[in-house]
């Protein structure tokens, strides 16, 4: 195992305390993630905390409107859980988060931006490792 996984790491939380976060969410990819949680996909921290700024939330905003114009039910998918983390970004900058990465035998994996205060999920995107032959998916 990594040193960088979640229960290996002296701060945060850990499996089930992301799970529950995610559970205790809106997020549209709240039951999927916990599952792959539960089916034993391996969790990551993915770099360091850092402070959610306006600008950060505006990036994802802007993001989820070019998203959208894509075609496919994978792009659209992933448009609807970037404007959910960039909702969640405007309302809580000046927080401090975190991104953890979900993944496991599928393909794809989930990434995962919480609260490192609250632990709360602030957004939970599923993104496809490999384009299929649309780019994305169909």
């Amino acid at each position: 195992m990594e040193d960088r996984e979640l229960e290996k790491e002296s701060r945060g939380a850990g499996r089930e305390e992301l799970r529950t976060a995610l559970l205790a969410s809106k997020l549209m990819e709240r039951e999927t993630a916990a599952a792959a949680l539960d089916a034993g996909w391996r969790v990551e921290r993915l770099g360091d905390p850092f402070g959610v700024s306006s600008t950060f939330a505006s990036t994802y905003a802007v993001r989820a409107a070019h998203v959208r114009t894509l075609e496919g039910k994978d792009w659209q998918r992933l448009a609807a859980s970037t404007e959910e983390l960039a909702e969640n970004l405007r309302l809580r900058a000046g927080t401090f988060a975190e991104w953890v990465k979900i993944q496991g035998f599928e393909e794809h994996h989930f990434v995962v931006l919480r609260s490192v205060e609250s632990g709360e999920a602030l957004g939970c995107m599923r993104v496809r490792l490999s384009p299929a032959a649309d780019g994305y998916g169909a």
